[in-house]
């Protein structure tokens, strides 16, 4: 059955349908594969972070080191021979600067080993008006990689914040590390407090972004009211509007909920005249 199965896919290299696979096999390579990729998450550098995916509003400034040392347990991080030495975590905590504490190391261990397990390829941080939280991230992926090993694909962290603005419209911004001192001069320069965020309304900030080589978007615009026709988007004057709806402005934009991607599309399109607008999906998370 092999002998014959090999004479097969012999006989039929020249074919019809093998052309045809070789074609499309070819586009493929033009685009390029999909990664899966994380867009729009924090860690505890931000202000409002919160460890567990529940109703509450309890931060993670309210969990003790026990706490969050049980949660590690009862998912499992403790798994890797190299964890379950004496003291080995406590003892790198104590000896890494990038973290505070143990607590911290945990924490970020955690979100690390998440993205391992959901076999995330891109993962890009963004916390509340801070970037503070991205070293620390990519330290814990680095720690993470030796109890995995060599051969388990690890996700790469992308550079990028969320910046609350003037207009209580948030901003993702998205940049490569090369631009780090220049975010940081920004943040510095436009920010009030971290957790205030800055002055400046959301379309001069996307301005500002661009203007220093990012990708910067309005998050989650399903929850904003700044299209809607009540007293809430009345309150966005048209000048404004013109600025922050304008082609360069949103031509990208995210929603936290999918459902709303052909309405927002239509809206805009009838509104706005916009035709051009991608769509992404703020997890949140």
């Amino acid at each position: 059955m092999q002998v014959k199965l090999k004479m097969i896919r012999k006989m039929s290299n020249d074919s019809e349908l093998s052309h045809r696979i070789s074609e499309l096999k070819g586009i493929n390579l033009n685009y390029g594969d999909y990664r899966r990729t994380l867009l729009h998450f924090h860690t505890p550098a931000s202000h409002d972070y919160r460890v567990l995916p529940t109703t509450t509003k309890r931060t993670y400034q309210a969990y003790t080191e026990n706490e969050i040392e049980k949660i590690a347990r009862d998912r499992q991080l403790f798994r890797f021979p190299k964890f379950q030495k004496d003291n080995y975590l406590q003892n790198m905590a104590e000896k890494n600067s990038l973290f505070t504490d143990y607590k911290e190391l945990l924490s970020y261990l955690l979100i690390g080993d998440t993205l391992f397990r959901k076999q995330v390829d891109l993962a890009i941080i963004t916390d509340h008006n801070t970037i503070s939280g991205y070293d620390k991230l990519k330290d814990a992926i680095n720690i993470l990689k030796k109890g995995y090993g060599g051969d388990v694909p690890y996700p790469h962290i992308q550079l990028g914040i969320e910046i609350s603005c003037g207009d209580s419209l948030h901003v993702v911004a998205i940049f490569d590390e090369q631009a780090r001192n220049s975010i940081m001069s920004f943040l510095e320069e436009k920010l009030v407090t971290e957790h205030l965020g800055t002055f400046l309304p959301s379309w001069e900030v996307i301005e500002k972004v661009n203007n220093l080589g990012g990708i910067a978007y309005v998050a989650h615009f399903n929850s904003t009211r700044v299209l809607s026709d009540d007293e809430f988007g009345r309150a966005y004057s048209g000048a404004y509007k013109k600025r922050l709806l304008s082609p360069v402005n949103m031509k990208l934009v995210g929603l936290s909920d999918l459902e709303k991607v052909e309405p927002l599309k239509a809206k805009l399109r009838r509104d706005r005249g916009l035709e051009d607008v991608t769509v992404l999906y703020d997890e949140d998370s």
